[in-house]
This record gives structure tokens, C-alpha cells and sequence, in this order.
């Protein structure tokens, strides 16, 4: 499900799918990687803490908020914490790094976004 999930969301952002693993633990959890040609997009999950980290590195320019949200969903996130973190050329005199506080409202299923740490660079 997840291998599915997380590389059917690479194809809608129209990232280039270089390869990928997954690997599936006993009794739970599953630990996954896409190669992308921009850098990589890895999954890590503990089940039994309810808890999945997933970390997206990309110098494209797709705009992944929509996956991302989707992607939560999917999972049935309840509350995530998003960090953002702008590097290389975009970082001047942009926001560098950003948090945000993505909470499920479980009535409609819709995702609601907060914004709660941001930082400039200089």
C-alpha cells in the first residue's frame, strides 16, 4: 500500500522515478526509499507508536503541499508536523525554514494547516 501510495504521489508531482525499495519488518513497520532525479523521498514507519516519518529532498520546483496533504490522508494522519526547508539559491532573503502543524478533521476528512515557527535568512 504504501510503495503504491508514495510512488503514485511522485508521479502526480511529475518526478522522475530513478528507483526504488521497500522493505516490510515482522511483525510491523515498513522502511521505504525512491530515487528521484532531483534527490530522494523516504518512509519510516514504528506501528506500534503510531508514527511514520517521511522526508522529501527535491531541488525541482513542484509545488507538493497537495501530495503531501493527500499523502496524510491516505494514512489517516491525525496530526503531523511539517518542516520545510528552503536551501541553496531560493534561501536569500526568503524564509529558510518553516514549521507546520497539519491536523485531520476527522468529520470531512480535510487537513488543517497552521503555520507555527518560520525563520528568515539574512
Amino acid at each position: 500500500m504504501l510503495e503504491q501510495l508514495l510512488t503514485g504521489a511522485i508521479n502526480k508531482l511529475g518526478m522522475e522515478i530513478l528507483s526504488y525499495h521497500f522493505h516490510s519488518f515482522i511483525p510491523e513497520g515498513v522502511t521505504g526509499i525512491i530515487g528521484i532525479s532531483t534527490s530522494h523521498f523516504c518512509i519510516h514507519t514504528w506501528p506500534e507508536h503510531r508514527y511514520a516519518a517521511l522526508d522529501l529532498y527535491t531541488g525541482g520546483d513542484q509545488k507538493i503541499w497537495p501530495a503531501l496533504k493527500e499523502i496524510l490522508q491516505m494514512l489517516q494522519a491525525k496530526q503531523s508536523d511539517v518542516y520545510e526547508i528552503s536551501r541553496g539559491e531560493k534561501m536569500n532573503n526568503n524564509t529558510a525554514f518553516k514549521k507546520f502543524t497539519l491536523t485531520l478533521n476527522e468529520s470531512n476528512n480535510e487537513i488543517i494547516e497552521s503555520e507555527t515557527l518560520r525563520f528568515y535568512s539574512i
